[in-house]
């Protein structure tokens, strides 16, 4: 367990730390935990018989690789062997960060527990938005329009949405647990402020939606109720300031992308219309590193679309923000629903005792998906995992008093 706790507190600072001391192995570190998993396959062999969805999830890199081959070979000519084994792994990290917890909890005696990582990553994270907020200058090292104009809080994470993720994965752990009462109700409102400082409306999404099962689990229907009143009635005293505010234009502005996706700047909706475009002439997707993926840098894909020439493309300047877009054009319709159906039974893994978590989880990720690169980006995979194991470890421990 030690392992993975030096893993996650890792993630969490390896942006920050790789930008200020140049050191360029940190970058590799997460690549090679996510290789971690086979290497340590023998021996859990020895141990135990594993279920055979797991020997698919570890397999499912592989299949990917030979996948991205044959579209590859069969349709532009081309090996492009490094982008399909690498976007491959990438691809697959969150399972392979499955693996990787799901044999550290066979293997491991220790006291440590998924939820004490889980709660000193949290910990960390918030002494890093604290410093954020009283040493802006040190913090902000990103000269994107999203940061540093803005001055967002990113804290030791690398975006301001990452610090915000992790701290909405917060909510949601005390919303999908028994721990009710005032502090826990004091507490989310804590983190729904500190979320709403970042300026992550996804994080503030997932937060608010926490917030409401808490509430609704909690049968506390007339703090929903009055809410929801003090919120009718601050839409009708600061509607034009509400109306004028970041959350609310920047919101209306992204959403009327898609009515004019030719004339679009907002890339998310660019790369989920390119998605469904691909589907026409490749049904079973693009292959690994060949669409909204880091490794699609010079991708026949984008010469086949004609769009090689936008500077978004040219500059994979936020092709892979959309983990959708990105799994649809590389897998097809019929890769992302197995891809989705994997992805359920790591949830039932993960919440055994209830089928109505696994939903409300299968919700947040569908939010987090259509707009962040959840399972290839390691930190929210990580982060998200964390949460995973410790509420599995709270049903483990004291019933199912959760959902």
């Amino acid at each position: 367990m030690l392992l993975i706790l030096f893993f996650s507190i890792f993630i969490n600072v390896q942006e920050i730390v790789l930008r200020k001391t140049g050191w360029a192995w940190f970058s590799y570190v997460d690549e090679l935990a996510a290789v971690l998993p086979y290497i340590l396959l023998p021996l859990i062999l020895k141990r135990r018989n594993l279920p055979g969805w797991i020997l698919v999830v570890l397999a499912l890199p592989v299949l990917s690789v030979v996948h991205a081959f044959a579209v590859n070979a069969f349709a532009f000519g081309e090996a492009r062997a490094f982008q399909a084994i690498t976007q491959s792994l990438i691809n697959f990290k969150f399972f392979l960060y499955f693996c990787l917890f799901y044999f550290t909890a066979i293997i491991s005696s220790s006291r440590l527990l998924f939820t004490h990582i889980f709660g000193v990553c949290i910990a960390i994270s918030l002494c890093g938005y604290f410093l954020n907020f009283l040493y802006p200058g040190y913090f902000i090292f990103s000269d994107a329009p999203w940061h540093a104009e803005r001055g967002r809080i990113a804290g030791f994470q690398f975006k301001p949405n990452d610090l915000a993720l992790l701290l909405s994965f917060g909510v949601l752990y005390i919303a999908l647990t028994s721990y009710r009462g005032c502090k826990s109700l004091f507490l989310i409102l804590v983190i729904l402020l500190l979320v709403y400082l970042t300026s992550s409306r996804t994080a503030l999404i997932i937060s608010f939606l926490g917030f409401i099962i808490y509430l609704i689990l909690s049968r506390l229907y007339f703090v929903l109720l009055g809410g929801g009143i003090v919120c009718l009635l601050s839409l009708a005293l600061f509607f034009e300031d509400i109306q004028n505010s970041f959350f609310v234009t920047e919101t209306i502005s992204n959403f009327g992308e898609f009515s004019s996706i030719e004339d679009s700047q907002y890339i998310r909706a660019i790369m989920v219309y390119l998605a469904f475009v691909i589907m026409l002439d490749f049904p079973f997707g693009a292959g690994a590193g060949n669409f909204g993926s880091v490794m699609s840098s010079g991708s026949p894909v984008y010469a086949f679309l004609g769009v090689e020439g936008v500077s978004f493309f040219s500059e994979l300047n936020g092709i892979f923000d959309s983990g959708f877009a990105s799994l649809l054009g590389e897998y097809g319709v019929i890769g992302v629903c197995c891809y989705f159906l994997i992805l359920y039974k790591t949830l039932k893994y993960s919440t055994p005792g209830s089928s109505m978590k696994v939903l409300l989880l299968m919700l947040v990720l569908a939010v987090l998906l259509l707009v962040q690169p959840v399972f290839s980006y390691q930190v929210n995979s990580v982060n998200f995992l964390l949460l995973l194991f410790s509420l599995r470890e709270f049903e483990q421990r004291f019933g199912l008093k959760g959902v």
